[in-house]
């Protein structure tokens, strides 16, 4: 079915460029995935291809916008073609400067355009326990999973947090609305989903998985205000959420 609402612009300036061809991208990274891709330690089926080894040089900026929600625009409309944005989503790139500001990317071997990023590029909508093996034992783990497909174990190098650990390149200025999305995100609870090289990419805990890890955790009140502690495997990460 397709949407024909108009999705609001950034309330920064940008140019964007308007030479590319969805459809011709969309084949281009199709191909590049099908050659070169390779399977995650978390999850066999999901084949990400090693972006870290691809060096292009910077084709310009897309209209394209990963909003807060999860959802994929383009040109003022939503894509809602599942199968594009998963395809979208195996190829996003980020880059970190010294000032701790992030931009985003869709990265081939021979393009790399820039996109828009409201909040973090993957959104995780749901969580599972599972068992796993820990030498001679079993311990249950928290699974997550990304409306993308990414499946990922909490772990050390998988942390949940509260918070990203930098800040959008558009987002550093002193305008009231970016203010107000940097405080939104210092409280906001995110994973670590996925790393290549020097691109690391965190995924949004929506809030209903929140809530269930909540109840699945454990919480503790104390000077800073109020942690929640979970344990996956034999890690622990704590949560503090202050009032």
């Amino acid at each position: 079915m397709t949407n024909n609402n108009v999705a609001s612009k950034p309330s920064f300036d940008i140019n964007f460029d308007t030479s590319f061809n969805i459809g011709e991208l969309s084949q281009q990274i199709e191909q590049s995935v099908d050659s070169q891709a390779v399977a995650t330690a978390n999850h066999p089926t999901r084949q990400i291809p090693p972006l870290e080894k691809w060096q292009p040089k910077l084709s310009g900026t897309m209209d394209v916008v990963v909003k807060a929600n999860g959802e994929w625009w383009h040109e003022g409309s939503q894509i809602t073609r599942q199968l594009l944005i998963d395809l979208f989503a195996k190829v996003l790139w980020s880059e970190v400067d010294d000032n701790h500001h992030v931009e985003y990317f869709l990265k081939t071997p021979v393009e790399k355009w820039q996109i828009q990023v409201e909040d973090a590029p993957l959104l995780v909508n749901q969580v599972d326990v599972i068992t796993r093996q820990f030498g001679d034992t079993t311990r249950p783990v928290l699974q997550f999973t990304t409306t993308q497909g990414d499946v990922v174990i909490a772990d050390e190098e998988h942390p949940i947090r509260l918070g990203l650990p930098f800040t959008h390149a558009t987002q550093h200025d002193a305008s009231l609305r970016q203010k107000q999305t940097q405080q939104k995100q210092a409280s906001q609870p995110y994973l670590l989903v996925r790393q290549n090289g020097d691109s690391v990419l965190y995924g949004l805990i929506h809030r209903n998985v929140f809530y269930h890890l909540i109840e699945l955790g454990e919480l503790v009140e104390g000077e800073e205000g109020t942690s929640l502690i979970l344990h996956s495997g034999d890690s622990t990460f704590t949560l503090t959420m202050t009032a």
